[in-house]
């Protein structure tokens, strides 16, 4: 996660944590493009690639582990297109 903020984002970061509802927050914000909405609902599954020209260097496995390994901890995944960039949260159950 962080490290497709870092590898898309144009020059800003924001990573926060914090509790809410009894929910652990971990939040990362970055002004990137986003990712094209049709896009959006499949980057959890095994084997899918938004980015075209990464499919040699990589599986497409990372986020649909992460989504797994969180539903297991009781967490949950949340990526979505801001007006200013991409948001993605993972949060956790206290």
């Amino acid at each position: 996660m962080l490290d497709n903020a870092l590898k898309y984002s144009k020059s800003k970061i924001c990573i926060e944590c914090f509790e809410d509802n009894g929910e652990i927050v971990v939040r990362i914000n970055d002004d990137g493009e986003g990712i094209e909405p049709s896009k959006l609902e499949r980057i959890y599954d095994k084997f899918y690639q938004c980015e075209e020209s990464h499919k040699k260097k990589r599986r497409g496995l990372g986020l649909s582990i992460v989504k797994r390994i969180l539903e297991h901890l009781r967490g949950e995944i949340e990526y979505k297109n801001t007006e200013s960039g991409t948001q993605v949260s993972v949060k956790f159950k206290v």
